[in-house]
């Protein structure tokens, strides 16, 4: 969340951006297209339900629970407790925590992690949003990205029209008025 896309952008093609517009297009569309494949590789082989990213992150959250206690207040509203001091309140029926990271990342937080074992739950995975799936992660990359194929053979249209680069005026030195 705080990388700039446009220098992520630049790093990936800044050999790139010294060639015509067409090869730069291509180069994107290719590596596009590698990227699709690797990670459409990558989904069909995983075999747990959460993507290995939100497999990672549910299992720190579950780590940092092992030593929180629960207090139930309703059978949806719940009072965690660590080091014998109210930690947070959990709603589970509107999926909030008084922490705020439910809300934020969608996957179950430490505080979550730790009724599900008070209610001797076996995963805290009704509690992970449906797009850290797997399911999901293998829609994403199912479609493949598609060579251009050679110019010669695309088919063009009747009403092209050219656009030439706006013509530049010289600049004069000094400061502007």
């Amino acid at each position: 969340m705080t990388t700039n896309i446009a220098e992520s952008f630049n790093a990936l093609a800044r050999h790139a951006r010294k060639l015509p517009v067409v090869m730069l297009i291509e180069f994107l569309r290719s590596t596009l297209q590698k990227w699709f494949y690797c990670r459409r590789n990558m989904a069909d082989t995983c075999t747990h339900p959460l993507t290995p990213w939100a497999e990672e992150k549910l299992a720190n959250h579950i780590h940092k629970s092992a030593n929180m206690i629960v207090k139930p207040i309703t059978v949806d509203r719940y009072e965690v407790y660590s080091s014998g001091r109210p930690v947070a309140i959990v709603n589970l029926a509107t999926k909030e925590c008084s922490c705020k990271k439910f809300q934020l990342s969608q996957i179950a937080c430490a505080h979550v992690a730790t009724i599900a074992r008070f209610q001797n739950l076996s995963n805290c995975y009704p509690w992970v949003n449906k797009y850290y799936s797997t399911e999901y992660w293998k829609a994403v990359y199912q479609e493949a990205v598609e060579p251009l194929g050679d110019p010669s053979e695309w088919v063009q249209t009747e009403d092209i029209c050219i656009v030439n680069p706006p013509q530049m005026q010289q600049r004069r030195s000094g400061r502007p008025s």
